[in-house]
């Protein structure tokens, strides 16, 4: 079966909604790297919708954006910040809820909206903390300076939480981020200030910040894609770089532990940057899209599926390339 690959993008965000099995693509930038779009895509049924009419939607969120965060929040989708051009502002500092019922945006924060906003902010990662709403953490303002804030998204608000210096993860961008069923969120890796990272922390409502010391850890690694695999319990993460080459290693994290997962050459994604992942609930899989290709240093619109029990995962490429 063919399948509608949305248009070639690298840093775009997808999340996975809930029991609703929404998953939800706002894409980011595409080819020449200065576009911004905001097209709106659902996977249903094993294929992409499109509900956007155009390239730029004047329904979703405007203006067109990348390093945006996205996250669903036990109702709806939320979406938070990110960058355009700079002859359109440069660091965004808007909110807005895709509502998982009507299948629609609306902005909620940002200018002419009376709902206080953190400061504006692009390359920071949210991911759904289970009873509570949104976690964001990190990113990076107008002049470069990498942010160390944790915030909350409640649903209708958000909330700093104070951190007190050095209990919680460094400032940093180009780290992942997902959340579990059960409330805890798994953050690894990034870039901070002339340093790539390796470190493994978890976040509860309960706990706070909390960092893992697994026996075997992944290498210093930025731009790696991650998401909470449902089915097995247990997180997936794929791709990102160091500082000489783009990664093509699949890694699970599962009872404070991280295990390689071996993929034999050529049955699976390339080296990948910026790409995305979320669980398909109805399909029992785990689905990948874009980011730029080691293949050829270009954003990709390849759609692949990851599959399989614990660590014995395949990918199966559905379209694109």
């Amino acid at each position: 079966m063919s399948i509608l690959n949305p248009i070639r993008c690298a840093n775009s965000t997808m999340v996975t909604a809930g029991s609703s099995g929404i998953i939800l693509l706002d894409t980011g930038n595409y080819p020449s790297f200065s576009d911004y779009l905001n097209q709106t895509y659902i996977w249903s049924a094993s294929n992409w919708h499109n509900t956007s009419p155009s390239l730029v939607d004047p329904n979703g969120p405007l203006p067109g954006r990348t390093n945006h965060v996205m996250a669903y929040d036990g109702t709806n989708v939320m979406l938070y910040g990110g960058q355009t051009s700079s002859s359109q502002g440069g660091i965004l500092f808007d909110t807005w809820i895709f509502n998982t019922g009507s299948k629609t945006w609306s902005q909620v924060g940002g200018v002419g909206h009376s709902l206080a906003s953190p400061y504006g902010r692009q390359g920071a990662k949210a991911a759904y903390l289970s009873g509570t709403g949104a976690l964001m953490f990190g990113g990076a303002v107008a002049d470069g300076e990498m942010m160390v804030e944790t915030w909350i998204w409640t649903g209708s608000a958000w909330n700093q939480i104070a951190v007190p210096n050095g209990v919680g993860p460094s400032a940093r961008i180009g780290h992942c981020m997902a959340g579990s069923t059960s409330g805890t969120v798994l953050l690894f890796g990034g870039s901070g200030t002339n340093h790539q990272d390796n470190h493994t922390w978890t976040y509860t409502t309960a706990g706070g910040w909390v960092q893992q010391f697994p026996t075997t850890v992944p290498s210093v690694r930025s731009g790696a894609c991650m998401c909470y695999d449902q089915g097995n319990s247990q997180w997936v993460m794929f791709g990102g770089s160091n500082e000489y080459h783009y990664l093509c290693e699949l890694w699970v994290y599962s009872a404070g532990n991280w295990t390689k997962v071996n993929v034999p050459n050529g049955t699976g994604p390339a080296g990948n940057v910026g790409a995305q992942m979320a669980y398909d609930v109805g399909g029992s899989q785990i689905i990948m899209f874009g980011g730029i290709s080691g293949h050829a240093n270009y954003p990709s619109n390849a759609t692949w599926a990851l599959s399989g029990t614990g660590t014995n995962l395949i990918w199966t490429c559905l379209g694109g390339n």
